[in-house]
């Protein structure tokens, strides 16, 4: 994040520490919104999604990440482990 989005640095250590998943997620997005550059946020939005069952939601994340980065070996496992259900 510090090299694609510095100035976020502080939301997105908030957002990390959030305990409500579906909250956490909002906050991911929301973020992923405004530093286009992170893959990570999306990868992070994608992991959450599939803990809370929204599989779609996660395909969406996995995939956006993929965009941004298409070597992200993280959104490709979660994308493999998508499909594996």
């Amino acid at each position: 994040i510090n090299s694609v989005c510095p100035q976020l640095e502080g939301e997105v250590n908030s957002a990390i520490t959030t305990l409500t998943l579906n909250e956490r997620m909002a906050k991911y997005q929301s973020l992923a919104m405004r530093c286009t550059r992170s893959a990570d946020l999306w990868v992070w939005f994608g992991q959450d999604a599939m803990k809370a069952g929204k599989f779609a939601d996660a395909k969406r994340g996995f995939d956006e990440a993929l965009a941004l980065d298409s070597q992200n070996t993280a959104a490709k496992n979660g994308l493999s482990e998508l499909a594996a259900r």
